[in-house]
């Protein structure tokens, strides 16, 4: 199945009144960034938007929901909804609307229904479904489908839709959409930026001149108990495969000794790749006992999308992960090992 256009997006976007946007589970600031962007966008169009949470938004993120003006929330909750065997039945009268005339799905940032399992059901009772998506390994599986492996963030995909459709990227949109732009590019670090990320973000600046806040929201917020958990983390991290392999974990205990929260371990990933001939990096985090998350970072040659899908996760070719059922010990385990006979293979190759 091939990419819709960004004009057959925009009839849909234009044509119907209602819509939930799905952002995925442990939200970053490229599927939130790239929700509220479209969220905004929407209501400024007079339409009735929405975007649908199950988890909690990290405290460096939380300025994006910036629409606190409205008589509407943006975000809303996955246990503001009510879920029987057959469909969901809406508990806040705001919502009566989509209740009784249907509303358009677009999931952003989602290569699938494991990034945002509970709310599954939800999306697919949308009369209309649509996937807006940069990763590699997404395959089309809605009415309506734009994915495109070269943007460096979902985001620049969204300020492409809204571009090409006339619709209006005011400063707070372009706030957004630059939050999911440079996060996603490791502040125009990684790779996977391009010539066209810096006409996009220059574009951005033409609508807002200054995006100093976002940055200190995102990077200079720090709480102390973060960085007193990051040094646990990095304390506990080991090298294998003669350096080329690093990995690192964060438990559920170790958020309690801390007082911190889960999204404190963010970016630790990225400082155990920057260590002097690591070439793949791998850090787990327990999300509740036996339910551990793994991300996965390449920084040369190594396609760790390819290692992740493996064991039924997915993403780019230098920055991946999935989730294994299993203790951390075991799981620490598990992925040195999937490391390790790639990392190995490479050396006798060589």
């Amino acid at each position: 199945m091939k990419n819709n256009t960004f004009a057959e997006l925009g009839e849909v976007l234009r044509e119907e009144k209602n819509f939930i946007i799905f952002t995925h589970i442990s939200g970053d600031a490229d599927t939130l960034g790239t929700g509220t962007a479209l969220c905004k966008a929407l209501r400024n169009l007079n339409k009735k938007a929405y975007i649908a949470v199950e988890d909690e938004v990290a405290r460096n993120l939380k300025f994006l929901d910036w629409d606190r003006e409205d008589d509407f929330p943006m975000m809303i909750f996955f246990d503001e909804f009510e879920q029987s065997s057959e469909n969901f039945h809406w508990r806040d009268s705001y919502l009566d609307d989509e209740k009784k005339n249907g509303y358009v799905s677009i999931c952003v940032d989602c290569g699938d229904f494991t990034r945002f399992p509970k709310r599954e059901s939800l999306f697919k009772n949308g009369k209309i479904t649509m996937c807006i998506d940069h990763h590699k390994t997404t395959e089309p599986f809605c009415d309506y489908n734009y994915i495109d492996p070269e943007a460096a963030a979902t985001a620049e995909i969204i300020y492409g839709v809204l571009v090409e459709n006339g619709i209006a990227i005011t400063e707070e949109i372009a706030k957004s959409i630059f939050a999911g732009i440079t996060t996603d590019t490791g502040n125009f670090q990684y790779s996977n930026t391009r010539k066209l990320t810096h006409e996009i973000v220059a574009k951005l600046y033409d609508i807002r001149d200054n995006y100093n806040d976002v940055s200190v929201e995102i990077y200079e917020t720090s709480p102390v108990s973060r960085l007193l958990l990051q040094s646990d983390i990095i304390g506990r991290l080991e090298l294998f495969s003669r350096g080329k392999g690093c990995i690192s974990y964060v438990t559920q205990e170790m958020l309690k000794f801390r007082d911190a929260q889960i999204d404190d371990s963010e970016g630790v990933v990225s400082a155990l790749r920057s260590i002097d001939g690591v070439e793949v990096a791998a850090f787990l985090k327990e999300r509740q006992e036996g339910d551990i998350k793994v991300s996965l970072r390449a920084k040369n040659d190594v396609d760790v999308a390819e290692i992740s899908q493996r064991s039924g996760g997915g993403g780019h070719r230098k920055a991946a992960g999935f989730s294994l059922d299993m203790p951390m010990n075991e799981a620490v385990e598990f992925v040195r090992k999937q490391l390790e006979s790639v990392l190995d293979c490479r050396k006798a190759n060589m």
